[in-house]
């Protein structure tokens, strides 16, 4: 493992190591291979994403393993799901990317989707297509699913179906 001295203090690398023994996707630092494909942005017009480890989440477990170590090592946490928007600093964070968690059904005997944070709209569309449902998705295929839906998100059908976020369910 490389460390940068600039962006991870000696007291902090025995637990970086030891968060990436346990982790199933890759915990990046700057410098590393893969680094600026992980920290990447959907507007490449943007000031890049400069977190001091990306960990690019593979599942749930992933996600609460990368969120105990930035607590433990006094880090700031910054979620990037798809690329589109990210609201946090990321400037010596901890960035989680979720766009590995590409987990999808649709059930359609309760008409719904279950998603996990990586998912497209394009792919709920298509798998939603299948069983002659139609998702609340907006004009982009591109849009993470997540990020839109709880950002209100007007779907093209709007008129019919009211905002995204008013067909969130509670996870049962």
């Amino acid at each position: 493992m490389r460390t940068n001295p600039v962006w991870f203090p000696g007291r902090f690398r025995d637990r970086l190591a030891a968060m990436i023994s346990h982790l199933s996707g890759p915990a990046l630092i700057p410098g590393d291979p893969g680094y600026d494909d992980e920290t990447a942005r959907f507007n490449t017009v943007a000031t890049p994403a400069r977190p001091a480890v990306v960990v690019g989440a593979r599942d749930v477990t992933d996600v609460r393993k990368a969120i105990a170590h930035a607590r433990s090592a006094g880090l700031r946490v910054a979620i990037q799901a798809t690329g589109h928007g990210l609201s946090t600093p990321t400037d010596g964070a901890l960035l989680i990317n979720t766009r590995r968690m590409t987990g999808l059904s649709v059930d359609p005997a309760t008409r719904t989707a279950r998603v996990e944070a990586g998912v497209r709209w394009g792919q709920v569309v298509d798998a939603a297509a299948g069983h002659g449902l139609t998702p609340p998705n907006g004009s982009s295929p591109l849009v993470g699913a997540i990020g839109y839906t709880l950002g209100g998100g007007l779907p093209v059908l709007g008129r019919t179906l009211g905002w995204a976020a008013d067909r969130v369910s509670p996870r049962p």
